[in-house]
């Protein structure tokens, strides 16, 4: 690429990223923003208030085991504004602008695998409207995540592209910093390193004679699944065997619908035709395949098992690895630019064949919050209020999806222009699909009445104009979210997260130093001797006057 075009290409990826700040920002600023995902929005804001006000670790001023604060610490100056609405906005803007940051290591990315320009602008739209706007509609680590996996991916491949040991000296400080910064903003960060070693060993033996090379990655597969039963039996002693067979189900459950979000083609062309990548383009792709594949195991076997055993309908987490969605298209444009290049029909239908088989055998539908499907919600189409799915609906829309994937793959050796211009065309409309879909769900989901935000901010200024007396929130099951968002750094009000406070009924235990209750109508029967101060008919909550130890009625 040209001087030139290379000048011209930044300046449209310059305006692409203010492009995404903007929209973002309106997107994110547009409704009444409320924390939308329990537990982790909730800690996330309550870590940041603590970090700002507090300068520790705290949730709700209790303290916490929860450690990962690269994204409060984002969002702890925005404590800083008195105004929640204010404030929101300042969020909105942080969001938007670091989760848009991802686009210049992609871009850095792409320049290095790709040659055409066109094809590193079509990256880096697809970035840009990939993964969705539901992300920095929330107060979701993925505002910060992403943006540092992107650059962690970029900083891996400088690493090898340079030649020299001393070269490589400042891109791989930058790399390890970088890492630990990803660890400090999620946990699932932790297969990082892990993945780098594997596609290094694994691009240094297949090097090897097919003799040599052959054992040795059966045995790294036997390891691979050895550390994982090994990781299992560590933390889930208890009811091992009874669960063992879940883990191996929502290992092959999280791998299939990862392929299933990535639309298939971009994460199985470059493996189907891996000899014809070039050399750094190869590790690369293993690199982004042990990512799928050990943060599968992590998932399976830290989260499935705990959260959502026995249902074979899990969350899809997809939010954990969207971002090595362009990456994975990189790699396939490197492989489209080759024009002479042909598809093994037999390979390519043997890897087909099986992640079809996979998906007709394990997917009968997902669950999960909004922003743990962000790569499916065209599904949701065809979900019963978004996430109850007839197993005859999913395996229909499975033969037809597989039947549309195979169709495409079947016209690549046939008339690849074609087959490229419908492969681009179908990622485009399913990442602008998607995002519309999720902003929708999202706006219908946790949008407040000017009613309910009115009332907020008059219980608010009530329990900050009495700042020496203690209040207690109880709630439903169901956690009031404008309550929670308007009282996050109120210093004096305590909620069920505190221990002995609870909203279970069995386990409640009557707290001796509360003034005030903010108590859900009709989730509790309150004590006759306590005072109602005043009512909030839209929120659902009233304020009583404790006159004695006992709030509600034994």
């Amino acid at each position: 690429m040209s001087i030139e075009n290379r000048k011209k290409t930044g300046f449209l990826v310059m305006m692409l990223f203010g492009g995404s700040v903007i929209l973002r920002f309106l997107l994110g600023d547009f409704y009444p923003r409320t924390i939308n995902c329990y537990p982790d929005e909730l800690l996330y804001m309550s870590l940041g208030e603590s970090l700002w006000n507090h300068h520790n670790i705290q949730v709700f001023h209790v303290a916490s085991y929860f450690k990962k604060v690269g994204y409060p610490l984002l969002l702890s100056p925005t404590f800083a504004i008195g105004d929640i609405q204010a404030r929101g906005r300042a969020i909105a803007l942080l969001n938007a602008v670091s989760i848009s940051l991802g686009v210049f290591p992609l871009y850095g990315l792409a320049k290095r695998i790709l040659s055409r320009e066109k094809d590193i602008l079509f990256c880096v739209v697809l970035y840009l409207i990939s993964p969705s706007m539901t992300y920095s509609m929330t107060y979701m680590s993925e505002n910060v995540s992403i943006f540092l996996s992107m650059l962690f991916l970029y900083l891996v491949y400088r690493v090898w592209e340079e030649t020299s040991v001393v070269k490589k000296i400042c891109p791989g400080i930058l790399m390890i910093l970088v890492m630990i910064l990803c660890y400090v903003t999620k946990n699932v960060a932790m297969v990082f390193p892990v993945a780098l070693v594997m596609a290094v060993l694994t691009d240094w033996l297949l090097k090897k004679e097919r003799k040599q090379r052959i054992p040795a990655l059966v045995s790294m597969a036997v390891v691979f699944v050895l550390a994982v039963w090994a990781g299992y039996t560590r933390f889930f002693p208890e009811g091992m065997m009874e669960k063992s067979g879940y883990v191996l189900f929502g290992f092959v459950f999280f791998v299939v619908l990862t392929l299933l979000g990535f639309c298939v083609i971009p994460v199985l062309l470059p493996g189907i035709g891996y000899e014809k990548l070039d050399e750094k383009a190869k590790k690369f792709y293993l690199l982004l395949v042990y990512i799928v594949l050990i943060t599968a195991a992590v998932v399976a076997c830290m989260i499935y098992t705990t959260e959502d055993y026995p249902s074979l309908t899990p969350r899809a987490h997809l939010r954990y690895v969207e971002f090595l969605f362009v990456p994975f298209v990189v790699l396939t444009w490197q492989l489209l630019e080759k024009e002479e290049l042909t598809l093994s029909s037999k390979k390519t239908w043997t890897v087909f064949g099986v992640w079809a088989v996979g998906l007709l055998l394990v997917f009968r539908g997902f669950s999960g919050q909004t922003v743990d499907q962000t790569m499916l919600f065209y599904w949701q189409l065809i979900a019963r209020e978004g996430r109850y799915f007839s197993l005859w609906s999913v395996k229909l829309l499975s033969l037809l999806m597989i039947v549309v994937f195979a169709v495409l793959l079947g016209m690549h050796n046939k008339n690849k222009k074609t087959f490229t211009r419908l492969l681009a065309l179908g990622l485009i409309l399913m990442s602008l699909g998607n995002g519309a879909l999720s902003v929708y769900v999202q706006y219908k989901t946790h949008t407040h009445s000017s009613g309910e935000t009115g009332e907020a901010e008059q219980l608010r200024e009530f329990v900050q104009s009495n700042p020496t007396d203690n209040f207690l929130v109880l709630e439903p099951e169901q956690y009031c979210e404008l309550i929670d968002t308007f009282l996050m750094d109120c210093e004096n009000v305590r909620t069920g997260m505190e221990p002995g406070v609870t909203q279970i009924k069995e386990t409640y235990q009557e707290p001796t130093d509360i003034t005030y209750a903010i108590v859900c109508d009709g989730a509790y029967q309150v004590d006759d001797e306590n005072t109602c101060v005043v009512t909030y008919p839209d929120l659902g909550y009233t304020l009583y006057a404790v006159k004695s130890k006992r709030i509600l009625k034994p």
